[in-house]
């Protein structure tokens, strides 16, 4: 997970049959199996082609130029190419032409993904819910891949992904959260879809399938979100807070103060990431910053510190005395992208330079704002309510049910408000 999303209270709503291995309502609580979101997967693979298996019949439907609507038997692939700005369906012996494909199993049950050529039998992803794929825009040869899924399938999957820490209050403080995020973020990539599945929204790895702690957490809070006044939160979280979180304008420093992410002491937290060390050579880190910054850098140093000590501000300095300010977090995605993600794992740290080396020392990992998954887990084992985490993480924030949809737009459903606890 990254930055803060987009402000915008929008979920919306598509009627398929909920897939097996969701989290089912409880009596009066139906409402929820309609609530999906729509996920981006395998971006980052830029894929060009996938196969589509299932032990079950799906049925596959295309768009023009030869519109049709397949049912297709268990265990029969269906191949889907990009070529020349459309796709190529194959499948039952047929070569189909295509702005979009549709795939749908009609129990609602997993599904798998090859990417690439045909792979043995225990490779690929599972899915579940609905795939649509077309062509990655302002590209000829991309498949762009939205697995329309029920939210609290997602939410379980989230969980499984994001917090691997064996508790179940902390992992239920998660379940809240990741839904909130899930929320609060449609509209955030436009009207294609609402998330993707790697760090830039939350990492989803498909149904693989959840674990057991993962599902429960999301059936006992299903359909609670974090509310603060009338508003959605922005539910941001990371790893670890190294004893001390941090203010969310200190991190991005273009953002507004906003009240429940204030950096406060972590005292409870134990993780692995309480002490870290990385020695960086000097020419790859000159060379991640200049790529960063645009020009060919030559040395840096912390022109601002936050309260808590992390670094906020470091000018990063070129020939002739020119010089580029950017934000603490800015720097240490820069040498994460460049040396790879142990290098630096916050920004609280501090710097020495043995001849060519720089070495860094520090505490946490992660931006620092809003929840820490390992201070989560201690007060878990503290014997602390997931509402008490999340009311230590999140001040003065309350834990809200979703509503039924109350607004319609252009014949789809949207969630705008929060009803009362």
């Amino acid at each position: 997970m990254t930055a803060i999303p987009i402000r915008i209270c929008l979920f919306a709503l598509f009627c398929f049959t909920a897939p097996v291995g969701s989290v089912h309502a409880a009596s009066g609580d139906h409402d929820m199996d309609s609530l999906r979101v729509r996920i981006r997967i395998l971006e980052k693979q830029k894929p060009h082609t996938l196969v589509f298996t299932s032990d079950a019949p799906v049925t596959a439907a295309t768009s023009r130029p030869e519109g049709a609507v397949l049912h297709i038997p268990p265990g029969v692939e269906i191949g889907i190419r990009a070529e020349e700005g459309r796709l190529v369906m194959e499948t039952l012996g047929r070569s189909l032409a295509a702005a979009a494909v549709r795939i749908e199993r009609a129990d609602g049950g997993t599904w798998k993904i090859l990417t690439g050529s045909r792979s043995s039998a225990d490779e690929g992803k599972v899915y579940s819910g609905t795939l649509k794929v077309d062509i990655s825009p302002g590209s000829s040869n991309v498949l762009r891949l939205i697995n329309v899924v029920d939210l609290e399938t997602y939410v379980a999957a989230v969980v499984t992904s994001e917090y691997g820490l064996d508790d179940l209050e902390g992992s239920k403080a998660m379940a809240v959260v990741a839904r909130t995020y899930a929320v609060k973020s449609v509209g955030k990539f436009g009207n294609a879809y609402d998330h993707v599945d790697h760090t830039s929204s939350q990492v989803y790895d498909g149904t693989r399938p959840p674990t057991d702690r993962a599902m429960k957490a999301a059936r006992n809070t299903r359909g609670e979100v974090l509310k603060y006044g009338n508003e959605l939160v922005e539910a941001t979280y990371f790893s670890a807070s190294g004893g001390h979180t941090a203010s969310n304008e200190d991190v991005w420093l273009s953002a507004r103060a906003v009240p429940y992410l204030r950096g406060k002491p972590d005292p409870a937290e134990r993780s692995p990431h309480a002490d870290w060390s990385s020695r960086i050579p000097h020419d790859k880190l000159i060379r991640a910053l200049s790529g960063s910054v645009g020009f060919p850098a030559t040395g840096f140093r912390i022109t601002e510190r936050s309260a808590d000590g992390r670094a906020r501000r470091i000018a990063v300095v070129g020939a002739g005395g020119k010089e580029k300010f950017v934000s603490g977090n800015d720097f240490r995605m820069a040498l994460t992208r460049s040396v790879g993600p142990p290098s630096i794992r916050s920004t609280r740290f501090d710097i020495s330079r043995e001849g060519d080396v720089y070495v860094f020392r520090g505490s946490g990992y992660g931006h620092g704002v809003g929840m820490s998954q390992w201070g989560a887990h201690s007060q878990a084992q503290a014997g602390k309510s997931y509402r008490e985490i999340l009311a230590y993480y999140y001040p003065g924030t309350r834990v809200y049910k979703l509503s039924s949809p109350d607004v319609r737009d252009a014949g789809r459903e949207l969630i705008r408000r929060v009803a009362t606890p």
